[in-house]
This record gives structure tokens, sequence and C-alpha cells, in this order.
């Protein structure tokens, strides 16, 4: 009985450790400055994960964009994800010498209007992947 339990307990710490983990985050951008937007994101947010996956620091990113709405504005949300909360949790630390290698001299932009100007952050979250299916 000691064994079963002890084998039961392994089995669920180990299926929760080896779990994915994605991010989200939702900013609302200007649809005046969406050219300097996907700039940035695509020069800096994008490029960032293409070296971390490179390096397996993340098995996963994308970028969903909505329509523009009737304030003028449209979403994107971003999402990364991480093999599983050890990678997750070390994420920070990996990500440094990634965005110092990708963009030594910081965020690079289309010209000199600023992210301030463009972007809104609107939410973030992170979470344990409960389902995923993998489409043919």
């Amino acid at each position: 009985m000691k064994q079963t339990l002890l084998l039961f307990f392994t089995i669920i710490s180990f299926s929760s450790y080896s779990q994915k983990v994605s991010t989200f985050d939702i900013v609302k951008v200007k649809a005046s400055f969406e050219k300097e937007a996907m700039y940035f994101y695509n020069n800096n947010w994008r490029a960032f994960r293409e070296e971390a996956l490179k390096q397996k620091v993340i098995i996963g990113f994308e970028m969903f964009k909505s329509a523009i709405d009737s304030t003028n504005h449209f979403d994107l949300t971003l999402v990364t994800t991480y093999k599983n909360e050890k990678y997750f949790a070390e994420a920070e630390e990996k990500f440094r010498p990634i965005m110092q290698k990708v963009s030594p001299n910081g965020p690079k932009y289309l010209n000199t209007i600023k992210r301030e100007q463009f972007l809104q952050y609107v939410a973030g979250s992170e979470g344990k992947v409960v389902y995923f299916e993998k489409y043919r």
C-alpha cells in the first residue's frame, strides 16, 4: 500500500510539473499607429521568441489581431507557451541574454514614435494548459 501511494504521488507530481504553461498579454493599439505597432512587435517580441524557440526556452508563440473596433483601436493578444513550470520559472533570466543578443541597443522602432504613444497594455495572465489539440 505504501509503495502504491508513493508511486501515485510521484506520477501526480510529475504530471503537474510537466504540464505546459502559457502566458497571455492583451494590448490595445490605436489603428492610426498600426504600422508602428506591427513593426515593434515583429522586430522585438517576435524576434525574441524566435530566438527563444531556437534555444528551447519556449515551445511556441502566437499573436492574434482583432478587427478594428468603433473606437478605432484593435487588440493584439500575445501568447507564449513553455514546456512546463520549470521553463516558465526560468524564462525571465533566460530572456535577458536573448533580448541583449537580438536587440543590444534596446527596442527597435519604425520611426520616432515610441510604444507609449501607440499601445496600451490591457491584461495579462499565465496558466497551465488544460486542453490542447493538434490540428492535422
